[in-house]
């Protein structure tokens, strides 16, 4: 708080600019959702198995969609927007489950803040997709060995 007060009265003295309180300010924002959505992350289980199921391309009920959904919205500031192929933005309340769930199997880069804060969730994907390229490589491993 005291931090706080000190910004704003450094800005009514104009040592330093609106703008650049405002830029810090939205700056510490997307931290603390970055925090948050970590600690969500490794302290809700019921969370992480749900969005496991739908990372892995398991249809989700809907009662799964509607808690990551709730989760995620609370986690990032009430707010979300979606973002499609083509670069067109929907807000949370625009879209039905089943997109919610699909911009899941597509990966987090579709789920963001209007900051675009999921760099937390990259990692999940990319882990996701090791484990499918080790597959097709154990596949490919089986079956030339049984053609030997």
């Amino acid at each position: 708080m005291p931090a706080a007060l000190s910004r704003i009265y450094a800005g009514m003295r104009g040592v330093v600019s609106w703008r650049y309180l405002a830029s810090e300010q939205i700056i510490r924002q997307h931290q603390r959702s970055k925090m948050q959505t970590l600690h969500a992350l490794m302290s809700d289980p019921k969370l992480l198995q749900n969005i496991t199921v739908m990372l892995d391309g398991h249809k989700a009920t809907t009662e799964q969609i509607k808690y990551v959904r709730s989760r995620i919205k609370t986690i990032m500031g009430g707010r979300l927007v979606f973002y499609n192929d083509r670069g067109e933005e929907k807000f949370d309340d625009e879209i039905s489950d089943e997109e919610f769930s699909n911009s899941f199997s597509r990966g987090f880069y579709n789920l963001t803040t209007p900051l675009r804060a999921s760099s937390v969730f990259s990692s999940i994907n990319k882990r996701k997709e090791q484990k499918e390229q080790q597959q097709r490589i154990k596949n490919t491993q089986d079956a030339f060995n049984s053609n030997f």
